[in-house]
């Protein structure tokens, strides 16, 4: 088992411009690294109630393949039909399924995985050249980008087969980036316009958007739970944080003990836990948080302010080498290993 608790303190829980009272939150962190993997290149992108967690790992040869994490005890996940070390698993629902995509002889196709069955999500009509899951609901709906056969990006939900497509009004041409979906069908993703990147949640057919305050021209929301809690991380003078968006009011999420500037959030499930990953010039973590709430009252008027406990980690022969993170360009999507979006 690589679960090892490593460090807690506290972090800030204060909205700018928000009234009322905001709590400050006790983290504890968990580092999550998949046994075989190269050193440092385990990477966390969703998260359920339970705790399962979904990602992709590197392997010692340059492959990469998906992983379903249940409390220390990974499998594995390569799709059917995939070139060797090229599957990506992204996003997991509460009965376990996950979703992500993978390389083949035809492009880049998506799967979900269910109790050891895999099912290829494909666009009606074959309207796609490359298909990029990124969130699935406890109802099997799953969400995400496709590029179209004019390499258009064209953000949707998948429900049971059938497609709907969807923009941000004001963003961009192809600059809509559907990364997660609730239970209720709400989703989370981020768009670019001529201010920059911002967060949104998408509900019916009502849009709204997501900037956290003090973010310099970039909020990237990544993921959505039962309750509307948001997370995902934004950039500011120092790089970039973590956040947790709770009806408007912002928590705002750093590494303890370690130097600011370099989390961010890819999922939240529906009990709170926040999975992601931190990294600076020289390491980075991956890991989930699990929050307590205090009974320190702040008051909200107050400018977003870190309460962060210094915090020891372990060796640093255990910290990870730096994912590279590049900023996106207006109608850019932001691509890591193996198409993530980052």
């Amino acid at each position: 088992m690589r679960h090892v608790a490593i460090a807690s303190g506290l972090i800030f829980a204060l909205a700018n411009g928000i009234a009322g009272e905001a709590l400050a939150t006790s983290y504890s962190f968990l580092p999550i690294e998949v046994p075989g993997a190269q050193a440092g290149r385990t990477t966390v992108l969703g998260i359920n109630r339970a705790g399962q967690v979904s990602g992709y790992y590197d392997d010692p040869t340059g492959g990469y393949h998906g992983f379903l994490d249940t409390q220390g005890s990974f499998v594995t996940l390569d799709a059917p039909g995939a070139f060797a070390g090229q599957t990506t698993a992204t996003g997991i629902n509460n009965a376990g399924q996950v979703t992500g995509y993978f390389n083949a002889r035809g492009g880049t196709m998506a799967f979900v995985y269910s109790a050891g069955s895999y099912t290829t999500i494909s666009v009606p009509g074959g309207g796609a050249n490359a298909v990029y899951p990124s969130g699935i609901n406890s109802s099997g709906q799953v969400t995400g980008v496709y590029y179209d056969l004019l390499n258009n990006a064209r953000s949707f939900v998948d429900t049971a087969g059938s497609f709907v497509t969807f923009d941000m009004p004001g963003a961009f041409a192809n600059s809509t980036y559907a990364q997660s979906i609730n239970k209720s069908g709400q989703v989370a993703g981020y768009y670019q316009d001529a201010t920059g990147d911002h967060g949104f949640v998408k509900t019916a057919d009502s849009f709204t958007t997501i900037d956290v305050p003090g973010a310099a021209g970039a909020t990237i929301a990544k993921g959505i739970n039962a309750a509307g809690q948001v997370t995902g991380y934004y950039y500011d003078g120092t790089g970039s944080h973590g956040f947790v968006d709770t009806a408007h009011r912002f928590t705002t999420l750093d590494l303890p003990g370690m130097p600011v500037g370099q989390t961010t959030l890819w999922g939240i499930s529906d009990a709170g836990q926040v999975a992601g990953y931190y990294g600076d010039s020289t390491f980075s973590y991956s890991f989930v948080a699990t929050q307590a709430p205090t009974d320190v009252p702040e008051p909200a008027s107050a400018a977003l302010l870190t309460l962060s406990l210094a915090a020891a980690f372990t060796a640093r022969s255990r910290c990870r080498p730096l994912r590279p993170h590049k900023r996106a360009k207006a109608g850019g999507q932001r691509v890591g290993r193996g198409g993530v979006t980052a």
